[in-house]
């Protein structure tokens, strides 16, 4: 990717439901000296503040879209564990704080006193009032407080690693997690056998970069199946967010897969070798990284319910949308934070389109223009629903709305799903016998009733069949 067009629109489309998250601004390469060492560096901060810009859309994106909904589906405690990195530039240098919706929390001892900014030997009452929150930490406390909130109080805590040493490394030292959202300097690999024990109970969304995932020249730059194994291992509610950059497969995992240590790391992750076969055809670097994530997608599928590939575009200019140059895999075992990342997806890339026509000469035209598009792809949801049905029979509707959302993920709202059934009902081409039926809709609600509705009646209409409730589909009329 190269310049991103409004970048404060990025954002601004990103954070639109909440969470916010910071600004960039690229300069265009043209208009830099013709100096050959000020080009090159022009070139390494333009590609830097890009990545930032992408990290911090995402970021905002997924807190304010995904996030935010998940944990109040789960109505419980929940982790939020971000190691993709960029961080440098989403705090204020030599600032030393600890976040907490609670200032009684801010100071409890533990092995992350060291390491975790806003270590200190203050009273808690006096160090909460003089910390500060950084940037990058902001809208993860922002949104703990509001779940906290809630008529049924949501703890939502995170963590953000910063990279670096952990100084405080000690086995002579008892473990125990901060108290309070923070920024800790550790990279994955370091921490991670102390960290995901301690919340091995817990429910936890990880936001992983799986290629580089250390500044060790001497271990492997991707994570190997040891890596990824406590993942696949834990019994809590796990949510995997791996967020590919594809220069990244291209200069550091391609590489290290022509070294032993490389080869046999990949292998083992893989639980195969026919990699080998399909990295070594001479495709153009496109095919290469596609086939690459693929690989890395059918390797995490066996321990899931799903392992979707989610591209993140962005705006490039007026009416221009592309996507950028990463890939996110996202792996969940619960329906519930499946629909979530489904509708996340779905809401962003409407929002993106939206925008992307907004201020233009021609806004209507292109408004009209993407409502007729709109239009032509719900006729064929509905017609692939009934053909589904017709063909399968599925007895649940919420087993084949999560077909539905499977084969076409972001495409869709939940509730637009719930439409096409409803409209199915209404119009004689599915019947449902209710567990409990509505009141005057005699236990099979079909075509509406001619005249007026009761308010019961349309109440009954407007139901979406539930697990207890069995579809029975109507077979398709032969034309003669």
């Amino acid at each position: 990717m190269q310049n991103l067009w409004a970048e404060d629109i990025n954002h601004e489309i990103a954070e639109e439901s909440g969470a916010s998250a910071g600004r960039a601004t690229d300069q265009d390469m043209s208009s830099r000296p013709p100096d050959a060492k000020r080009r090159t560096q022009s070139i390494r901060e333009s590609g830097s503040r890009n990545m930032d810009t992408v990290l911090s859309a995402l970021r905002a994106w997924l807190l304010s879209d995904y996030i935010a909904p998940y944990c109040r589906s789960l109505a419980g405690r929940c982790y939020l564990i971000d190691v993709l990195g960029g961080t440098k530039t989403g705090k204020d240098v030599g600032t030393r704080f600890i976040a907490s919706t609670s200032s009684a929390e801010a100071h409890t001892p533990n092995i992350f006193d060291d390491l975790t900014e806003g270590a200190s030997s203050e009273k808690p009452q006096k160090q909460a009032h003089s910390l500060s929150i950084p940037p990058i930490l902001q809208p993860i406390v922002s949104l703990a407080q509001e779940l906290a909130g809630e008529s049924k109080p949501i703890t939502l805590q995170g963590m953000i690693l910063e990279g670096g040493k952990n100084k405080a490394k000690s086995a002579d030292r008892p473990f125990a997690l901060p108290k309070a959202s923070a920024l800790i300097s550790a990279n994955w690999r370091e921490i991670a056998p102390a960290l995901l024990p301690a919340i091995e109970q817990f429910a936890a969304i990880f936001l992983l970069n799986p290629i580089s995932p250390t500044s060790q020249q001497h271990e492997i730059p991707f994570f190997t199946y040891d890596d990824l194994v406590p993942f696949y291992q834990r019994t809590a509610p796990t949510e995997l967010c791996l967020l590919i950059a594809h220069k990244h497969i291209e200069n550091r995992l391609l590489p290290a897969l022509h070294t032993p240590p490389g080869a046999a790391a990949f292998t083992s992750l893989l639980r195969s070798d026919r990699w080998k076969t399909l990295l070594a055809k001479d495709d153009d670097i496109a095919k290469t990284i596609n086939n690459v994530i693929d690989l890395f997608q059918a390797a995490m599928q066996p321990h899931f319910l799903a392992v979707q590939r989610i591209a993140f575009p962005m705006l490039l200019g007026p009416a221009s949308v592309e996507d950028t140059p990463y890939t996110l895999l996202f792996a969940t075992r619960r329906q519930d934070s499946l629909v979530c990342m489904n509708d996340a997806v779905c809401s962003y890339r409407r929002r993106l389109e939206e925008h992307s026509h907004r201020g233009l000469l021609n806004e209507a035209w292109f408004h009209e223009q993407q409502r007729a598009r709109h239009e032509a792809a719900i006729q064929h949801l509905r017609e692939d629903t009934l053909r589904r049905g017709r063909a399968q029979s599925p007895r649940r509707w919420p087993d084949l709305r999560q077909q539905l959302l499977m084969a076409h993920f972001g495409q869709w709202l939940q509730r637009d799903y719930d439409e096409i059934i409803l409209n199915l009902l209404q119009s004689g081409e599915l019947r449902c016998d209710w567990k409990h039926p509505a009141p005057a809709a005699g236990g099979i609600v079909g075509a509406p009733l001619a005249g007026a509705l009761s308010s019961e009646v349309a109440a009954a209409l407007s139901r979406v069949p539930g697990n207890e409730d069995t579809l029975l589909w109507s077979e398709k009329k032969k034309r003669y």
